[in-house]
């Protein structure tokens, strides 16, 4: 099934009540309707924190780290390197032969430093707008819950318990929709 980013901005203002209560957005880009405006706001960041949330194999990218050829303090570390550029969150350090290997490394301004010589980065990307046919099994309903979450606060305070609410159970039925290749290892309590 696809879904629009229109079909996720009304998602969200669906779980603050039905048509008599909402206006719902014609067009995620063009509609200038308060509730449109902050759902356009906090779209990129919400898609961002599910994508870390959960935390996906379709999210996850390993890339090689470039030594810097900057001089930075490097804080008892043997190694220096610049940060890949487009990601939202460093999960580990690891290497290309063994990617059960994991290092300790700091993560401080534009550098990583680490021991290792020649490390991966196992990075969480971005979902953009064009992958959203890409997304896992209920993906796109837990992204609509926390816009939900997010615009809560300034639009309808007291509907904040539904939103949150609907954001965990969102949340649980994509880490049970993922697939089996896919790790099962969520970052999020379920008490949060």
């Amino acid at each position: 099934m696809t879904i629009s980013k229109t079909e996720i901005f009304n998602k969200s203002l669906m779980l603050f009540g039905g048509p008599s209560q909402t206006s719902f957005i014609d067009n995620a880009e063009t509609d200038n309707s308060t509730q449109a405006v902050w759902c356009r706001i906090v779209y990129v960041s919400s898609m961002d924190f599910c994508a870390i949330d959960l935390q996906p194999g379709i999210f996850k990218e390993y890339r090689a780290l470039d030594e810097t050829s900057d001089s930075p303090e490097s804080l008892d570390w043997e190694y220096a390197f610049d940060k890949p550029s487009e990601y939202i969150h460093l999960v580990r350090l690891t290497n290309a032969e063994d990617r059960t290997q994991e290092y300790d490394f700091d993560d401080i301004g534009n550098y990583l430093f680490c021991d290792f010589e020649e490390p991966i980065a196992e990075l969480i990307i971005s979902p953009e707008d064009s992958d959203i046919v890409k997304w896992p099994p209920g993906f796109a309903q837990m992204v609509a819950a926390r816009i939900a979450v997010q615009i809560g606060a300034l639009w309808k305070p007291k509907m904040m318990p539904l939103a949150i609410q609907a954001y965990q159970a969102a949340r649980r039925e994509a880490f049970e929709a993922l697939p089996d290749h896919i790790p099962k290892t969520p970052v999020w309590n379920e008490n949060t």
